[in-house]
């Protein structure tokens, strides 16, 4: 019902392997969320742009982005979108470039004080999310730490002793 990849971050003419999920794996919807908890402000589980969804789902669920909602979308998007699942496909396999442009709305907007306000917002769907599957109890703190937690879209490392010369390397999962 839902299919996820690692993705390459790009910068210039490096780039490097991201992902969260070990493995090529078939994971159930609870079993999914149990990773997601793990790194709550990934960009792996927010965007939408290293995953397949299922048209029948959205379309019988009428699942739609939030109106009036600019900022995390996707991630609201996928978290409703995930109460709906069967199965997730996790796939180690980078299928998406993802290239960090200045001026884009997350570099271009993300004051501290839109991070916390965004965070407040969305923080309901994510804690409803974990009761609605019966996780919140076991993972409480957890879900918890995503008020904390940063968003990360992984960076692109310059090997040591290569002066200028960029390289593909492969940093690791986030």
């Amino acid at each position: 019902d839902l299919f996820i990849s690692h993705f390459y971050r790009v910068d210039g003419d490096r780039l490097a392997d991201h992902g969260h999920i070990k493995g090529e794996r078939l994971l159930t919807r609870q079993e999914f969320a149990q990773e997601m908890v793990k790194a709550p402000a990934n960009y792996y589980y927010g965007a939408l742009w290293n995953k397949l969804y299922r048209r029948s789902i959205v379309e019988k669920q009428g699942l739609r982005f939030e109106e009036g909602v600019s900022w995390s979308e996707d991630f609201l998007f996928n978290l409703e979108y995930l109460r709906h699942v069967r199965l997730v496909a996790a796939v180690p396999k980078p299928l998406y470039y993802y290239h960090k442009r200045p001026g884009s709305l997350i570099t271009s907007q993300a004051t501290l004080r839109k991070v916390i306000r965004m965070k407040r917002d969305t923080f309901d769907y994510y804690k409803n999310l974990y009761q609605d599957l019966d996780l919140y109890d076991e993972q409480k703190a957890r879900v918890y730490r995503y008020l904390i937690s940063t968003a990360t879209d992984g960076t692109t490392l310059t090997l040591p002793g290569r002066g200028d010369k960029s390289r593909r390397v492969r940093a690791g999962a986030d």
